[in-house]
């Protein structure tokens, strides 16, 4: 395993973590989800482990979202970010950056792999970038972002924190963190907050609660 670094077109400079199979142009890039981390969960170890072994190189990459605040060194000045101050759109740009690295570096099939948020960040990549370069796509416990805002508890936080959060980005203070919590521990600004589970949100993506949702999938099969 070695340390690598990326830079986004924006600006952001992130590290990754690489376990590089053996004569392999062949790689699994992994986009974690909410304030997650490149080391912290258990699953990655068995993942830098297995899939070298099975002829895959695997690197999971930081990007804008990575913990809840976040110092990154950023041009043209260094910014805080992490996922209370990330928008969801521009995932984009993270993920394009690490896709890049893989490029560089000599590989010639790329697939994406999220868990939880994730899965909507590559979804969405895929939608935007029209990557034909990404062999395939990895879901791992994709996350219904909107639905999960509209059960009976995620509801309650929901209407305190929709209201305040635009009302602050109307007012032009859209870095400012809302006064409530998500789930009693997520701190989000509030224009994250609009970005995640705002009425315009591009989050809307594993909607396992909509029946049209549902009924399209079925008819796929």
């Amino acid at each position: 395993m070695r340390i690598v670094k990326t830079q986004t077109s924006d600006g952001y400079h992130f590290s990754g973590l690489l376990s590089e199979a053996k004569d392999s142009k062949k790689i699994i890039i992994h986009i974690h989800g909410m304030a997650g981390s490149i080391v912290l969960e258990e699953y990655y170890e068995y993942m830098h482990d297995y899939y070298p072994k099975n002829g895959y190189s695997f690197l999971a990459g930081e990007h804008r979202g990575t913990g809840t605040m976040t110092g990154f060194i950023h041009e043209p000045e260094d910014i805080m970010g992490g996922n209370a101050f990330e928008k969801f759109e521009d995932c984009i740009y993270d993920i394009q950056a690490w896709v890049d690295l893989a490029k560089e570096n000599g590989y010639e099939e790329i697939w994406l792999q999220g868990h939880s948020l994730g899965p909507s960040k590559i979804a969405y990549y895929i939608n935007q970038k029209g990557d034909e370069s990404i062999k395939g796509l990895i879901f791992l416990s994709p996350a219904d972002m909107i639905g999960l805002v509209h059960d009976e508890a995620g509801q309650k936080d929901h209407d305190i924190l929709l209201p305040e959060a635009k009302k602050l980005v109307n007012d032009g203070r859209g870095q400012t963190i809302l006064s409530h919590t998500l789930w009693e521990f997520d701190l989000l600004s509030a224009e994250t907050y609009l970005s995640l589970f705002g009425d315009n949100a591009k989050t809307g993506i594993f909607n396992y609660a909509n029946d049209s949702f549902l009924s399209n999938n079925r008819d796929k099969r």
